[in-house]
């Protein structure tokens, strides 16, 4: 075999020196190009790994040898043959042999002569060479005799690896050493708080504390084991954790073996267990109340609150009720059941606190108690506005029209109008009233219909309003049709033009109920005011030509 592997490596040395003859011959430029096309690509890596690289004294490990050429371009790149050494501080590992890697790499030629020193030499050789992959060519054996926190490192180095058609593949390698670090030998946690056996009452809560440390200063995980469903754990982090008990009255018995295990973090991790076991005593149960939801409802309205009680023990309830409202009754069916009936007024909007208690007749008396809030919301009610009848009057006149109206929940009342004719004004007096004025002009004769009043509340959630409409018909004032201008003094009959005379006159209307209206007709003409200022029904008329006549009056 030796013979052999010789012959491949004096193959691979004059491969060598083709390639040095190349750079002579073909120049260094041209000789880097064909390195750079052809060589310079080419990788390969070796590694030593130890199957574990933190033992502990007395642990047996092995180092693993790797040879990668799948960085090798071409695939007929073959590995076929190399020299290997590992050294090693023979004082941290003691060598314990070697173990073959798998076929075809199966039959190395090994130097053990410096492996008390720290030094293992090999070399294989396999005829045809070998594909390319990440082979394992061998495994190194040691015991660890090295104190905790002492190390070695696992130098790997090669004199020889040589392929089929690159030859010497020293250039193009790459080692990463392995290195192993002795660690001390993992102890388990300990308990320096164990739960003793334990007892307690159905109904009561029960807390207990536990803790562990580790002697290596590992980090501690507290995990329980099975539990009850009225128990829960804690771990708290620092190797300390809480049991919570809260048994029901139905829980009573006997809980045997309940365990709490702590881990540490070592390697390889290490636990230890505690255990206890928990008597829940049977006690008296106190009767239990169903829950009762909070109510709303609206002032106004009706409501029925159903209130059911039942007592494990089979005890006869008396139910009650606290804070019940004045419009609130009670009704107890003595049998555990009742109903609360609400049937609040428009004064009761708010917001009441009851709670209900059942109280049992054992020894000593339990009792459960469930409180609810009740909410009465306002309910706003409509304002009532008095009628108004139709009205009639008279062109000219004036005519005032007094509003009221009121509100079941006293809330503020403001005035509106629909529909009011341009000589109305409705005038709000801010304190439930209101006055409509009609003015009509002597223009304003007619029919108006569906005058709306409005009269609306400031009440919530939303105000409401309440409504009237009438009818006003204005009529037109009467016209006097004649005046019967009477010569009351000396002076009647013709006068010269030019010349002044006052004359006395009383004037009645022949028809109509239109005050007086007194105006003159000379000729046949109206005269101007200044020519007749007539007072009361007596007056004096300064004109200059005027015969007695019956004149209009207008």
């Amino acid at each position: 075999m030796k013979s052999s592997y010789h012959a491949w490596l004096r193959q691979a040395a004059l491969l060598g020196g083709l390639f040095a003859l190349l750079l002579l011959v073909s120049g260094p430029a041209h000789a880097q190009l064909k390195l750079k096309n052809a060589i310079m690509a080419d990788r390969v890596d070796a590694a030593s790994v130890p199957s574990n690289p933190a033992p502990q004294p007395g642990d047996t490990i092995s180092v693993a040898i790797f040879v990668d050429t799948r960085g090798l371009e071409r695939s007929d790149n073959r590995l076929a043959a190399y020299e290997a050494k590992l050294t090693w501080r023979p004082d941290i590992l003691e060598y314990a042999g070697y173990t073959p890697a798998a076929p075809p790499w199966n039959n190395p030629s090994v130097v053990e002569s410096g492996v008390a020193s720290g030094r293992l030499d090999w070399q294989a050789f396999v005829q045809g060479g070998v594909a390319r992959a990440n082979i394992n060519v061998i495994h190194v054996n040691f015991k660890v005799v090295g104190t905790p926190g002492s190390s070695t490192s696992l130098d790997l180095s090669f004199s020889a690896l040589t392929t089929s058609i690159l030859g010497n593949l020293l250039p193009f390698l790459s080692v990463t050493n392995g290195s192993v670090l002795v660690t001390a030998a993992n102890r388990p946690p300990q308990f320096t708080i164990t739960i003793p056996d334990t007892s307690m009452d159905a109904g009561d809560t029960l807390e207990v504390a536990v803790a562990a440390t580790d002697p290596d200063g590992d980090a501690i995980t507290l995990t329980p084991g099975t539990l009850p469903g009225f128990a829960s754990f804690a771990d708290h982090g620092n190797g300390t954790g809480t049991f919570r008990f809260t048994p029901g009255f139905d829980d009573f018995g006997v809980y045997p073996n309940l365990q709490v295990t702590a881990t540490d973090n070592g390697v390889p991790p290490l636990a230890a267990t505690t255990s206890f076991t928990l008597t829940v005593r049977q006690v008296e149960n106190p009767p239990r109340l169903a829950p009762i939801a909070d109510q709303t409802m609206n002032e106004g309205d009706t409501l029925a609150v159903g209130i059911e009680a039942n007592d494990p023990d089979g005890d006869d309830i008396a139910l009650a009720v606290n804070g019940l409202p004045a419009f609130g009754t009670f009704i107890n069916n003595n049998d555990g059941t009742g109903k609360i009936i609400f049937a609040p007024d428009f004064t009761h909007a708010g917001v009441y606190q009851l709670e209900v208690t059942a109280t049992d007749d054992g020894t000593p008396p339990l009792s459960d108690r469930k409180t609810f809030t009740l909410t009465v919301n306002n309910v706003n009610r409509k304002p009532s506005l008095q009628p108004v009848a139709n009205q009639t009057m008279v062109e000219g006149s004036v005519l005032e029209l007094a509003l009221s109206a009121s509100d079941p929940d006293n809330d503020s009342l403001f005035y509106f109008t629909a529909n009011l004719p341009a000589f109305g004004v409705l005038i709000n007096r801010l304190d439930g009233t209101a006055v409509l004025r009609f003015a009509p002009s002597f223009a304003d004769g007619g029919i108006y219909g569906n005058i709306v009043i409005i009269v609306r509340d400031d009440g919530t959630p939303s105000p409401l309003s309440d409504s009237t409409a009438f009818t006003l018909t204005v009529t037109e004032a009467a016209e006097p049709i004649l005046c019967q201008v009477e010569i009351l003094s000396p002076d009647s009959g013709f006068v010269s033009c030019d010349t002044t005379v006052t004359v006395c006159f009383s004037a009645r209307a022949t028809g109509g109920l239109a005050p007086l209206t007194k105006v003159c007709k000379i000729n046949g003409e109206v005269t101007p005011d200044s020519y007749c200022r007539p007072e009361h029904h007596h007056g004096g008329m300064h004109f200059h030509r005027c015969h007695r006549r019956r004149v209009r009056c207008g």
